[in-house]
C-alpha cells in the first residue's frame, strides 16, 4: 500500500501545484461592477464577468450602458472603467520579491477611465505603459483620469505627473493639470480645466475605487459552488474518496480560490485510488 499512498500524495502535489501557477498567473481581478461587465481572454468569446474574477495578460474587459468595472492587480495597481468603455491587459508581470523586473502594458480603447499606480509603477516609472488611440501614456507614480469623447483624448492628473508621447512628441502633465489630444498626430495640449467640456470626467470619478495597496487575487464568487462539485467526483471515484474530496474543497478554500475545484478533484481520485485497490486487496484474501 506504500506506492499507492505515495502515488495519491503525489497526485495532490501536481493538482496543487497547477492551481497555484493559475492562481499566480492571474495577475488582478474584478474588484467591482455594475450594470453589463464582459471579459474576453485572446480571440475567446466575451463572457459575462461577476465580482472578484481573474483579469490575466490578454483579457479584453467591456462596460456597457450604465455600466461600471472596477480592476485591482496584486500590486495594487487600480484601474476603474465608466459606461461604454474597452480596455486590455496586454501584459502584467509581477515579482513581489523583484518589483524592478516587474511590467505593466494596458490599452484602452475607448470610454473614461481612472488609473492610480500600484507598486510596480511607484518603484520603476518606466515599467508602466499606457496606450491608448492618441497617445501613449507613461508615469511618475500617480493617479490620472483618461476620457475619449468625440474623438478627442482629455487626460486630468491628480497625483504625480504622467508623460504623453505620439508622433508629434511629448508633453509632461503634474498634478493639477488638464490636457488635450485631438490625434495621434497633434501634440498634447495643457488646458485650462474650464475649457474642458462639463460633465468630461464626472463619469469615471463617480465610481469608488479601493486602495492602491499589494494584495493576493481573491477567490472568485463561483469557488463555493464548485466545492460541490468536487464532493460529487469524489463519491464516484470510491467510498473513501468522498472524504478525500470534502478534504480538498477545505485546502482549496485555504488556498486561493480558483483551486478548490481542481485540488478537491485530485484528492477525490487519489483517495479513490486507495479505495478500490484496498477493496480489490480484500477480495483476493
Amino acid at each position: 500500500m506504500d506506492w499507492i499512498n505515495d502515488f495519491a500524495r503525489t497526485v495532490v502535489f501536481v493538482w496543487m501545484a497547477t492551481a497555484s501557477v493559475g492562481a499566480w498567473a492571474a495577475g488582478g481581478y474584478l474588484y467591482d461592477a455594475t450594470g453589463s461587465v464582459t471579459v474576453a481572454v485572446d480571440k475567446n468569446a466575451p463572457r459575462p464577468a461577476v465580482k472578484n474574477d481573474a483579469v490575466a495578460s490578454g483579457s479584453v474587459i467591456r462596460t456597457g450602458d450604465k455600466s461600471s468595472a472596477v480592476l485591482k492587480f496584486e500590486d495594487g495597481q487600480v484601474v476603474s472603467m465608466q459606461a461604454n468603455s474597452t480596455f486590455q491587459v496586454r501584459k502584467y508581470i509581477y515579482e513581489p520579491k523583484k518589483v524592478e523586473e516587474s511590467s505593466v502594458l494596458f490599452s484602452m480603447f475607448k470610454g473614461g477611465m481612472r488609473f492610480i499606480t500600484g507598486e510596480i509603477g511607484k518603484r520603476n516609472k518606466n515599467a508602466f505603459k499606457l496606450v491608448t488611440p492618441h497617445a501613449t501614456i507613461g508615469i511618475r507614480g500617480t493617479e490620472f483620469l483618461v476620457v475619449m469623447a468625440n474623438n478627442t483624448a482629455y487626460s486630468q492628473v491628480i497625483s504625480g505627473s504622467i508623460s504623453m508621447t505620439n508622433a508629434a512628441g511629448v508633453t509632461i502633465l503634474t498634478a493639477g493639470q488638464t490636457a488635450v489630444t485631438s490625434s495621434a498626430t497633434a501634440l498634447t495640449t495643457a488646458v485650462p480645466a474650464t475649457s474642458v467640456p462639463a460633465g468630461t470626467f464626472s463619469g469615471v470619478t463617480a465610481i469608488p475605487v479601493p486602495a492602491a495597496t499589494p494584495a493576493p487575487v481573491p477567490a472568485p464568487a463561483s469557488a463555493a459552488v464548485s466545492t460541490g462539485t468536487t464532493a460529487a467526483t469524489g463519491t464516484t471515484a470510491g467510498g473513501a474518496a468522498a472524504g478525500g474530496a470534502a478534504t480538498g474543497a477545505t485546502a482549496g478554500g485555504v488556498l486561493a480560490g480558483i483551486s478548490a475545484t481542481t485540488i478537491g478533484i485530485g484528492v477525490g481520485v487519489a483517495a479513490g485510488v486507495v479505495a478500490l485497490t484496498h477493496s480489490t486487496t480484500t477480495t483476493h484474501h
